[in-house]
């Protein structure tokens, strides 16, 4: 994550997918907010996923919906939803 872009990579260092983000919500780090993912990827080029993220005990929790899914309403996952615990990496 970086002020406003989120990139996943595989173990080779290859993104797998990339996307811009928004926040909705106050400015708090800690509880819930609502994010828009915007994918940056050729073949998915704009394509948005709807979700939540949270800081929480010193991860981060993102759940959100693939498309044709329900965006979540909190973090337990249904059909159509991922959601991933990210913790810092060591530098």
């Amino acid at each position: 994550f970086t002020k406003d872009r989120v990139v996943v990579v595989d173990k080779e260092e290859k993104e797998v997918y990339g996307a811009t983000y928004k926040l909705e919500g106050g400015g708090a780090e800690d509880g819930a907010r609502k994010i828009s993912l915007t994918s940056k990827l050729a073949d998915k080029e704009d394509q948005v996923a709807h979700g939540l993220i949270e800081k929480k005990d010193g991860k981060l929790h993102l759940i959100y919906a693939i498309p044709g899914g329900e965006a979540p309403v909190g973090f337990k996952t249904k059909d159509k939803q991922l959601m991933f615990v990210l913790k810092k990496r060591a530098s």
